[in-house]
């Protein structure tokens, strides 16, 4: 993923749409990267999962989603109402 620099941020400390939409592009392009699917029969296929225990049942994940407040630990953070952009993943 891109660093993020100061330049990334605006006035009040949120991101740029810039630095939203490369957050975005890359996170896409990571997880398309990613997968891969033979053209033979019984020959592996590989693509981005979310899953837990007991791991028989899964997700694939379908979707990128990047917000515009850079995520701490602080109590406050709930408060803040996030503008987010999304893009689905290709596989």
């Amino acid at each position: 993923m891109p660093c993020l620099t100061t330049n990334s941020l605006g006035p009040h400390g949120r991101l740029t749409s810039t630095a939203t939409g490369n957050q975005l592009a890359s996170a896409k392009s990571f997880l398309e990267g990613l997968a891969f699917a033979s053209v033979a029969a019984g020959d592996p296929h590989v693509k981005a999962i979310v899953t837990g225990k007991p791991y028989h049942d899964y997700g694939t994940i379908t979707g990128v989603s990047v917000g515009d407040v850079v995520d701490t630990q602080r109590r406050r953070r709930r408060q803040l109402v996030e503008v987010r952009v999304s893009d689905t993943v290709d596989t």
